[in-house]
């Protein structure tokens, strides 16, 4: 079945992926307009830059969109690989982090979400890095630089500093006070950058109205997205399952594992949080929590011996995303 398939043969996964990819790819171009395209507003912005740019091509869009999706997974294997599973070749958290994502509102869109993961995955990257070593501040540092630049494009993604302040202090080596500190500095630093640029190009006001609405203004009802809840609730009965199994093996896991995997669990706590409780925060924020979410779920397909549970509960995931995309680009008339 298509679990083992991806998880015992790495050529297949590798030839998979790519024609997934260029499948949905073929069909957004078949069908001009089938996602809703999304628009910032203010073009001055950062957020605003591909807007700006790619607003009267419609084609290229698309392109950039599964290019930068592309990208995402491709960084997302590293960690895997180098961090998380040593020099594994399993594309099992690749898959899961596509079919997480493929089913929201926000796929297909240029929603500034895909350009800040393009800076978010690298700065968890960096703070791995850090794992055992005395004085990473280098590491620490630019972990958050990396993460303050992502915010400039998607602001939520600075209320996943706590978690990146706690994962300082925790994965290196014999930490004081300067890591946690190293971390928010360097967080820092893009936004005093930008501040500085808007006060002397007077478009203050236009940053702060951005900030303003991005915490207080939403633009999605999502508890009437009834196929999206049903997404989200089987992928969060799948994470209670998988943490449930991580928690058993915690004690058997090398220092490595639990490390990461703590820190994992603390970002997507800090998501969650910020799903729930800031009211400008939208479903596009899952994209960020589909990260760890797909480590975690990964390590629980690989550890559940029942072969036809997991078979099932991967395809399930399978089948709702690719349910969900087809209502987004309204291939089911009248749904």
């Amino acid at each position: 079945m298509l679990l083992r398939l991806i998880k015992s043969n790495r050529n297949a996964g590798y030839l998979l992926f790519p024609l997934i990819l260029a499948g949905i790819f073929l069909l957004q171009l078949k069908i001009p307009g089938a996602l809703p395209e999304y628009l910032f507003g203010n073009t001055r912005l950062l957020p605003g830059l591909p807007e700006y740019f790619l607003q009267e091509y419609p084609v290229l869009k698309v392109v950039v969109a599964t290019l930068v999706l592309f990208a995402l997974s491709i960084l997302l294997y590293r960690i895997n690989r180098e961090f998380i599973f040593l020099n594994s070749w399993s594309m099992l958290p690749v898959f899961l982090f596509l079919f997480l994502v493929l089913g929201l509102p926000v796929y297909g869109r240029l929603h500034p979400v895909w350009f800040a993961g393009l800076f978010f995955l690298p700065a968890i990257s960096r703070l791995f890095q850090a794992f055992d070593v005395r004085k990473p501040y280098q590491n620490v540092f630019e972990s958050g630089f990396l993460l303050g630049i992502g915010s400039l494009f998607y602001f939520h993604l600075l209320f996943l500093l706590p978690a990146f302040i706690i994962g300082g202090k925790m994965i290196a080596r014999d930490t004081r006070w300067r890591e946690p500190f190293l971390v928010f500095f360097g967080a820092a630093i893009p936004w005093l950058l930008v501040f500085s640029a808007h006060f002397l190009l007077d478009l203050m006001p236009d940053l702060l109205q951005w900030i303003r609405n991005s915490i207080l203004q939403s633009n999605e009802e999502f508890l009437k997205n009834l196929p999206l809840l049903v997404f989200v609730g089987y992928a969060g009965l799948l994470i209670f399952i998988g943490s449930i199994t991580i928690m058993k093996q915690y004690s058997e896991k090398k220092v490595r594992f639990r490390k990461f995997f703590t820190f994992l669990f603390y970002t997507f706590l800090m998501s969650i949080l910020t799903f729930v409780l800031i009211p400008g925060c939208n479903s596009e924020m899952l994209v960020i929590t589909a990260v760890p979410v797909s480590f975690l779920l990964s390590n629980f397909f690989d550890t559940v011996k029942k072969t036809l549970y997991k078979e099932i509960a991967f395809s399930l995931i399978v089948i709702l995303s690719f349910v969900l995309l087809s209502i987004q680009m309204k291939l089911w008339p009248g749904f």
